[in-house]
């Protein structure tokens, strides 16, 4: 039914395995999220004001890694970390209180910008923006239909038709 049922417990019992839950029931209830940096949770769990241990394991996730650690929000591990790694850094993250105040700074900062409907103003400013879109005739991934849609979408853009690469370079 979606829900997660918490009861409160200690030592191994406190861990609990799930096949799938949401994320806006575990992250307010949780002290630190430990994730393989997929954007989805990184930035639930951030906006949460949550610590998290990334442990990447390949396309944008080392970048993700990488910013969670930048902001101070968190720790960075490998996926062939042994398990006394893996306890000396989850005992690091959940007693760090630099991490947890960068966590939640950051985490007031997000959801803030969320309700301020920043975002909103920005893609519409983009809309009206004068851009450019480069356009490769025999290009098989964008069809024709799809360039008329952005057309629409941004009526004041530029159109340079190119048929060779010299023109993206």
């Amino acid at each position: 039914d979606g829900t997660v049922e918490v009861r409160s417990r200690t030592g191994q019992d406190a861990i609990q395995v799930l096949a799938a839950a949401p994320h806006a029931q575990l992250f307010p209830r949780s002290v630190a999220v430990v994730t393989h940096g997929g954007h989805g949770t990184v930035t639930k769990a951030l906006a949460a004001g949550r610590r998290a241990t990334v442990m990447p394991l390949g396309r944008d996730q080392g970048d993700n890694a990488a910013r969670v650690v930048s902001a101070g929000a968190g720790l960075r591990l490998s996926v062939k970390a042994s398990p006394e790694r893996i306890a000396e850094n989850l005992q690091r993250l959940v007693t760090d209180p630099h991490i947890a105040a960068a966590a939640e700074r950051l985490g007031s900062r997000m959801r803030a910008e969320a309700l301020s409907g920043a975002l909103l103003d920005e893609v519409n400013a983009l809309a009206h923006a004068h851009t450019t879109l480069l356009w490769g005739m025999k290009d098989p991934l964008m069809p024709a239909a799809y360039l008329a849609r952005w057309w629409e979408a941004l009526p004041h853009a530029r159109v340079i038709e190119a048929h060779d690469s010299s023109h993206f370079t």
